[in-house]
Parts: C-alpha cells; structure tokens; sequence
C-alpha cells in the first residue's frame, strides 16, 4: 500500500501520486506472461486519521494494487546469505531464476517497456510451486518505476503522468546502468539496454550472494559509474 498525506502536498503532487498508480495497474493489467505477477486489480481511497474531524484530521491518501501470492517472497536470496552454508545459489535454481527473469524483460521490452528496477528484491521465488516443466515459480514484479517508451501504451496519460521520463535516474544505484546514474547529473535519454546491465548485478548477486559492488563505498562505485 502506498501513500501520500494530502495536507502536505500540493494538488500537483496528489494528481501525480494518483496518475502514477493508476499508470503501473495499468502496465501490470496489460502484462500476462508467466513469469511477471498477474494482476487482479487495484483501489485508491482516501482516509482521515488522528483525533478530531476532518477540519482537524490528517488525511491521507492510499493506493493498494492486488496481485498473486507467491508465498516465497523475495527473500530467497537474502535467505541464503543468512545461513551461511553456500556463497551461490545452486547452479542449476540459478540458472531457471535468470532464465525466467530474462523471459520477463523479454516481454516487458517486446513492449517498448523499461522495468528500471530489476534486482532481487523484485524477484519473486516460490520453491514449492512449480511450473508445467516441473521449475520453481519465479516472477517479476514492482513496476512503480517502470515506464513505457513509444508503444500503444503511450496512447493514454496515466502510462506516465507522474513517472519520470527515461532520462531521469531512477533505480537503485548499484543495479543502475552508467547512463541511468550519470541522468542525475545531466539529463540524457536512455533505452531498454539499461536493463540489460541491471539484470547482468542480479546475475552477479546470484553468484555470489552479495550486492554489486560488495566491499565498495558509495562514493567509490559513484566513480566507477561516472
């Protein structure tokens, strides 16, 4: 659920916040592939909370999309690092998570659609469920930073009405491409291979169990990226 407190934002910033939810419930709606989280649908209301009425209260603003349970999570990799036993995920778990994760970009892009966020923390595993050819279930998911470059999806105002264009720098910046994280210097425009790179650190993390740039500081990696 996210949200944004209507009394500390301007009209603009609540028309954005609304535009852009409703923008990522309609890329997810569009989106049936296997290996992206299927969509149900989406709500957006709003809520006084605190003592008082409304002239007094807090009201706040909130979007909830609904999707499928994968009850594994995101936190298989996290997992793995915690007991220690293995710096890698096994080989052949490794190699059916990165397949499925590249048959999600592949459809997302088939799209003209960049993801911008592509990492482990969006990476749904279920080791329990499997597929038709017997694979753990994996999906992609956590499309908020997603935006639609020129496709049918362009056609209607929310696909991007409060999301940044692709020549901001968006993402998590040590999954990020060179071009993305120089955007926040110096505004440049950027294309799908951007997430080409941030799939080859979540093949890295795979790996190795760790973030790109383990054992860096961030101003160390800044300069690898500049």
């Amino acid at each position: 659920v996210k949200t944004v407190d209507i009394g500390s934002a301007s009209a603009e910033e609540a028309r954005d916040f609304e535009f852009h939810c409703l923008g990522e419930a309609r890329l997810l709606s569009v989106l049936k592939h296997p290996c992206i989280v299927t969509y149900y649908g989406h709500q957006i209301w709003s809520e006084w909370s605190g003592k008082g009425d409304e002239n007094s209260g807090i009201r706040t603003l909130r979007s909830a999309i609904l999707m499928e349970d994968i009850k594994g999570g995101s936190r298989y990799l996290e997992k793995l690092r915690a007991d220690g036993k293995k710096n890698h995920a096994p080989p052949d778990l490794a190699l059916f998570i990165a397949r499925d994760v590249a048959s999600a970009l592949t459809e997302l892009h088939s799209r003209r659609v960049i993801h911008r966020d592509v990492k482990s923390d969006n990476v749904l595993i279920d080791l329990e469920a499997k597929g038709r050819d017997g694979t753990p279930t994996v999906k992609l998911c956590d499309l908020d930073r997603a935006v639609p470059l020129h496709s049918h999806l362009h056609s209607c105002c929310i696909a991007h009405v409060g999301v940044h264009p692709p020549d901001f720098c968006v993402g998590t910046p040590r999954w990020m491409a060179p071009e993305v994280f120089r955007a926040m210097r110096k505004r440049s425009h950027y294309g799908l291979e951007v997430d080409i790179w941030s799939f080859g650190c979540f093949l890295l993390e795979l790996l190795t169990l760790r973030a790109p740039y383990h054992g860096f500081l961030d101003a160390e990696f800044h300069e690898f990226l500049e």
